[in-house]
This record gives C-alpha cells, sequence and structure tokens, in this order.
C-alpha cells in the first residue's frame, strides 16, 4: 500500500517510478536524481506518454531537502541509516519509507533501528525472489514517527 505523493529517490532511468505512475496515474508523484542527462530523459519519457501530475527534479535528496511527501521509495543502494537520514526532513510523520534491498541486510537494518529508533519504525520486511530468476530481494519498509531537528549549521541531529 503506497502512500502519495510518492518520491522515487534516485531514480536513474525511471524504475520504479515511470512504472508506478503508469500504474497509478492520477496520484502525484516525483522523480528524483542527481544526473541531469537522466531527467532530462525522464521529461521526454512524460511528454511521450502524457503523464499529468509527475514532477522530475535534478538534484540529490538529503537531510536538507524538506520537499513535503507521504511516501519515498528507492532501489536503496545507500545504507539503510543514510537513506534514513535523507529523507528525515521531507518524509512527513506517518509517512513511509520503501526500501527495494538486497537479500543481506540484517546487519545494516540492525544498526538503521538502533540509530533512529526515536524516529522511524520496521513495519514491513518481505524476502521474495524476483519472477523467473534465481535473484533474492528484500522489501524493508519503514513508517516516520517522528522528525528529528536539524541544524545545517552544526550538523547536529537531536530530538
Amino acid at each position: 500500500e503506497l502512500q502519495f505523493p510518492l518520491m522515487d529517490m534516485g531514480t536513474g532511468p525511471g524504475f520504479p517510478g515511470m512504472p508506478l505512475k503508469v500504474e497509478f496515474p492520477d496520484e502525484k508523484m516525483i522523480l528524483i536524481d542527481g544526473v541531469r542527462k537522466r531527467i532530462d530523459f525522464l521529461k521526454q519519457v512524460r511528454k511521450k506518454l502524457n503523464l499529468k501530475n509527475l514532477d522530475l527534479m535534478g538534484r540529490n535528496v538529503s537531510e536538507d531537502f524538506a520537499y513535503p511527501v507521504r511516501g519515498v521509495i528507492t532501489r536503496a543502494v545507500m545504507d539503510t541509516s543514510e537513506t534514513l537520514r535523507s529523507v528525515s526532513q521531507c518524509l512527513e510523520v506517518g509517512g513511509k519509507l520503501y526500501l527495494m534491498k538486497g537479500p543481506n541486510v540484517e546487519e545494516e537494518l540492525e544498526r538503521a533501528q538502533e540509530l533512529w529508533r526515536d524516529f522511524f519504525l520496521l513495519t514491513e520486511d518481505h524476502a521474495y525472489v524476483l519472477p523467473n530468476t534465481p535473484h533474492q530481494r528484500r522489501l524493508i519498509v519503514f513508517e516516520k514517527m517522528k522528525t528529528p531537528k536539524y541544524t545545517a549549521k552544526t550538523e547536529d541531529w537531536d530530538d
């Protein structure tokens, strides 16, 4: 159950954001990537498919990014703790972070839960195999419970 508006963080060539936009044409989506050529390509795709309510942003998401969203999805190349830090200001309280990870993330998840336990709650952890392949994956879902206070000047975090 995805929450919208949904941001695809580090969308690359538009995955999973573009297929999700096609599946949910009336929902607000934001696709973000730090590589301008990718965003330029996605602008052409948006125009060609006549997709509405789809924002494309050429930048990286970090803790100083405050564009409010109810959901964030990512293919989760970045460490889970770093991803939680990056979305900590833009993901609304009650919003969900959907991480599409590889199979061996136990230690990474334990660290993230310890570091972010006051702010994010692990609500789902689904192991699965990609259809018609031997590739194992995990879908990890965190719910934001509280927003940490962040001061960009000192880079201090506290509750």
